[in-house]
């Protein structure tokens, strides 16, 4: 049995979603964009974008590889990680063809 929480705003009913089944409630954060970012990308702590995984990799492995500080490229205000030089050097080239769309957002 579901009930029908009474409306707190919008706020509120972004910041938690929750679920009343029978005795059982479960709450679910969701998730939001920082509205008082100026970004232009979704980046973290350092401006590196991706958590630091190297974007090549999603295309020319199909797999999530962490890159290395070492083999850095700034990009649209964010700083790219890849797990070689080689992928470094294909993101230089053409960035547009990696970069994450959207900003990564």
């Amino acid at each position: 049995m579901f009930r029908t929480l009474k409306k707190t705003g919008v706020a509120a009913a972004l910041a938690m979603a929750v679920v009343v089944t029978g005795s059982a409630v479960t709450a679910t954060a969701a998730y939001a964009i920082d509205e008082t970012s100026t970004a232009s990308v979704n980046v973290e702590q350092g401006n590196v974008i991706l958590k630091g995984y190297d974007a090549v990799a999603y295309f020319t492995r199909h797999a999530a590889v962490k890159g290395d500080k070492k083999f850095a490229v700034k990009h649209d205000g964010a700083t790219y990680y890849f797990a070689s030089a080689g992928n470094m050097k294909l993101f230089a080239a053409n960035p547009s063809q990696y970069a994450p769309q959207f900003g990564g957002f």
